[in-house]
Order: C-alpha cells, then structure tokens, then sequence
C-alpha cells in the first residue's frame, strides 16, 4: 500500500523530507528518485527531555540494581518473547540485580503480568503503568541504560526510530536488538551495544557485556550519546536544515533564497542595488 501512494504521490513531488535514512534510501533505491531530491532530516528529541526531574519513591525502589529501562506506550513495540527468554537466561546466570523497568499500558498487560508470574520473573520485570511525558524523565534519571526489543516486523519499518533520540538526551548507554536502521545509528555514535531481533542469547550477551562494563565505560557511552544527539537531533539545527530544502534555490531561477545563521529568510535578487 505505501509503495501504491509513495508511487502515485511523491514522485511527482520537488523534494521530499524524511525522518529516517532507511525512508531516504526506499525513495532513492526503490522509486529512483534523484538522491538530490530526497532530504533526510530526523525529528528532535521532546522538550521535556531537558528537564532534571527526581522522584523519590522511584529511586528508593530501585536504589542499588542494575536498571534498565523500556518505553512502550501501548506494550505492543517490543518483543517480550526474546525479552523474558534473555531474562531467564539472566536468572539461570545468577544475575539477580537487574531491573526491567516497563513504562506503557495496553490490552496486553495482564498477559504479561501472568506471563512473568509464570516464568518467576516479578523480581526482574517491572510494569510501571502509561505515564504522561514528563512523567517519563524520572525514570528515565535512575536508569543505567536503555533498552529496545523491538519485534521483527518493526525492524522492518521505515519509520524513524524516536526513542533513540528520547533516550540519547540523558547520557546512558543504549542497548538495542533491532534492525538496521538503529543499529547504524548507535554504531556511529558509540553509545551503545546490538544485537539481531529475535535473538534471546544475544541479547542476553549484549546485557551482560554491558551489566559487567567498568562504570568509565558506561559513562563514555553516555556521553557519545548526548554529543551524538546533540549533533544529529538537534531542534534548531533541524529547523534551519528544512528551511534550507524549503527555500534552496533552483535551477535556472532568477531569484532563490538562502538561511542565515540566525535562521532568517533572505531573498537574492539579481540586483541587490546600493547599500
């Protein structure tokens, strides 16, 4: 269906902006779209991010273990099979100090609550409920790192992957079993460790690798996580790069406009006249 409508509807379009760099290559790769045509330009992390927010029933819960921790709004992103299989892995291991810490609600809950009550896993997954945004952030402050499993067919999508810019804003390694796309994006940035979707031994070994990293290591990661996101997921940056493609010059017209550095649109006419 998408490639129905991105046939019928984008290729007649001038420039096209996307989110993420697997949406870019589909347009170019699959619909041959001049690469000069297709901008990609990823979202900014939300507002709320840049807030310090502590709670202190949040930190006295889970004050002395390894926290990890998973943003699933509707519970229906992430790939609890290989999640609790990696997790009794964990228990099997010995590992009895890690915490999953699950923000998000669905129809799926109870199913996962009875779930982990049947694999003995209540001392290492956690439900946490749907929070609103900023509710988010103080979890997000005692986390050690985060974590996504996503599921085959959402490694698939062509969609950005938000969390990433979510999580990058608080300086903590990210662990990821996931698709190309993400992998590429945490392999730059050196703010974390992959793995294959679907795959429960390696994303347990991704979890210990980390579990058992010197804490320097873990806050190295983090901090290429903020650079990385401060570059690429930058809000004014990103505003000034759309204006850019919204108003570049093209070929063969007499007037264009150009951006400058404090975002102003500015009109070049041919005669620009007299000081």
């Amino acid at each position: 269906l998408f490639d129905w409508i991105a046939r019928r509807h984008y290729l007649a379009a001038d420039r096209i902006i996307v989110q993420s760099r697997k949406a870019a290559d589909f347009f170019i790769q699959t619909l041959h779209m001049h690469p000069g045509k297709v901008n990609c330009i990823p979202p900014a992390a939300d507002e709320y991010t840049e807030e310090e927010t502590y709670d202190l029933a949040v930190m006295e819960k889970y004050a002395g273990s390894f926290n990890i921790v998973i943003f699933d709004e509707q519970l229906r992103s992430q790939d609890y099979d290989t999640l609790f299989k990696a997790c009794q892995s964990l228990l099997n291991a010995g590992i009895s100090d890690i915490r999953f810490i699950i923000i998000g609600n669905g129809r799926k809950l109870p199913q996962l609550k009875k779930k982990t009550d049947k694999l003995n896993l209540n001392d290492m997954v956690f439900f946490e409920g749907k929070k609103p945004g900023e509710n988010h952030v103080k979890y997000y402050q005692i986390a050690n790192a985060f974590l996504s499993c996503m599921l085959v067919d959402a490694a698939d999508d062509l969609a950005f992957p938000e969390e990433m810019a979510r999580f990058m804003a608080f300086e903590k390694p990210i662990l990821a079993s996931c698709g190309i796309q993400e992998k590429e994006i945490i392999r730059q940035a050196g703010c974390g460790l992959v793995c294959d979707p679907a795959d429960p031994e390696g994303l347990f070994g991704m979890i210990m690798s980390l579990y058992r990293s010197p804490l320097e290591k873990l806050k190295e990661m983090g901090r290429n996580a903020a650079a990385y996101r401060q570059e690429h997921f930058n809000r004014e940056k990103n505003i000034d790069r759309i204006m850019e493609v919204l108003f570049r010059k093209k070929e063969n017209e007499k007037d264009g406009f150009v951006i400058n550095q404090d975002t102003k649109i500015i009109k070049l006419e041919d005669d620009q006249g007299d000081d």
